[in-house]
């Protein structure tokens, strides 16, 4: 039995019911346009011609499945690879270490070409880079010592004094507790900078 024009767009709505609903209202005004024109016998047979609306329903379906990872992709590869932050972050920290300068000049393009960066991570990142020197000068300032020795102005040496040990050899525990927290900074730059990245794709 042949449906009216009424009950096959009813039909059809009902079987897309779970579809975009533009495109189903594009596809149901559609058919409602074309089938007001013609008289129930031309009516009917367009509708034959169209198909039982399970036919129509599946086939927009199956094209609007077709067209949606169009932009996923899109977006995919408008962003970084999934291996670019860490090969960048990897050059910032151990790449000056394993090819001198060029390692860490390689690094930092990589950072500012990167788009899944802002400018604030890219800035935080330059400056997060070079405290990697700057910890490793506070490291190597960490190991010395101060002396003072109080010398004779009579040309005897070492003075006698008691009060006045003739060499005070005194550590700095303040610059080992500096190096301390620059690389506490430094690690969990990197790794805000990594969770950053990842939030934006």
């Amino acid at each position: 039995m042949t449906l009216t024009p009424d009950a096959y767009l009813a039909e059809l709505e009902r079987l897309l019911a779970n579809a975009d609903p533009v495109t189903r209202q594009e596809l149901v005004d559609g058919i409602r346009e074309e089938l007001a024109g013609l008289s129930p016998e031309e009516a009917d047979a367009r509708l034959r011609e169209l198909g039982d609306p399970a036919y129509v329903a599946v086939g927009m379906l199956a094209e609007t499945r077709d067209a949606a990872p169009a932009p996923a992709r899109a977006a995919e590869q408008d962003g970084d690879a999934a291996w670019y932050p860490v090969v960048t972050v990897l050059l910032l920290t151990v790449g000056g270490v394993i090819v001198p300068v060029l390692g860490w000049i390689v690094g930092l393009i990589m950072l500012w070409a990167a788009r899944g960066w802002r400018t604030l991570h890219k800035v935080a990142g330059t400056v997060i880079a070079l405290l990697g020197p700057g910890m490793l000068l506070a490291g190597l300032v960490a190991t010395g010592t101060t002396q003072v020795t109080q010398v004779n102005p009579a040309g005897g040496g070492d003075s006698p004094n008691p009060l006045i040990p003739p060499m005070v050899e005194a550590p700095f525990p303040t610059w080992w507790m500096l190096a301390i927290v620059v690389l506490v900074v430094w690690i969990a730059g990197w790794i805000w900078l990594l969770v950053a990245h990842r939030a934006r794709r």
